[in-house]
């Protein structure tokens, strides 16, 4: 009954990590409509510090210090994962494939990544 118990728990996560991965990697329609009317651009989120900042890699190979303006509660997610980001002289908004949107300050350039 146990090992009955564990495969069925090992098939649960099995399952959710493969379900999880497509849904993380593909815009679904909200994002795909802001794509669509904004200025995004593919990106990858590199890292989150414990104080909330996110190091974003653009597709040219720059990365970005970004700053939320409030707590993000969806950001450690998408670490090493694809999103999109409208960047703008001080700001920029960050959004999942969800659909997501975060509102942060650009940091700018940041060499050492």
């Amino acid at each position: 009954m146990r090992a009955l118990l564990l495969m069925g728990l090992c098939g649960l996560v099995v399952g959710c990590a493969a379900l999880r991965k497509e849904t993380l990697e593909e815009p679904g329609p909200i994002a795909r409509a802001a794509l669509r009317e904004g200025n995004f651009v593919e990106a990858t989120l590199v890292r989150r510090f414990a104080d909330g900042n996110l190091l974003v890699r653009l597709q040219s190979g720059q990365v970005l210090m970004l700053g939320p303006k409030q707590t993000c509660s969806w950001c450690w997610i998408y670490v090493s994962r694809r999103v999109y980001v409208d960047v703008q002289e001080r700001s920029a908004v960050l959004l999942s494939p969800k659909g997501e949107r975060m509102g942060c300050w650009n940091g700018g350039p940041v060499d050492s990544y």
